[in-house]
């Protein structure tokens, strides 16, 4: 939802308010807005999550689940493989850079 408030204000360059997320009342929509991102703590709170996230060598592929959900439901994450630990590693982490 704050990625379409995003595109709105910086985007488009429309009134936020007037175009709400799918589903969302507009009560709820300038809530969101007022109170929750246009806060200092949201504020502080983002850009701290925006540089520890830059500091990450390693970025997991499997969405927001943990590796223990996921290779719970390993054969189907895997296309039907039976993986060991370490090569399902391999498979759901991608390399963003390497520290020498």
């Amino acid at each position: 939802m704050k990625l379409h408030y995003k595109h709105l204000k910086n985007v488009l360059h429309v009134d936020p308010y007037s175009h709400p997320y799918e589903q969302v009342t507009q009560e709820d929509w300038r809530h969101l807005i007022d109170d929750v991102w246009k806060s200092k703590e949201h504020k502080v709170r983002s850009k701290a999550g925006k540089k520890n996230r830059k500091k990450l060598e390693y970025n997991h592929c499997s969405g927001s689940r943990s590796f223990v959900a996921t290779m719970t439901i390993q054969p189907e994450f895997n296309g039907y493989e039976n993986l060991e630990f370490l090569e399902f590693y391999k498979k759901t982490v991608s390399k963003i850079s390497i520290i020498i």
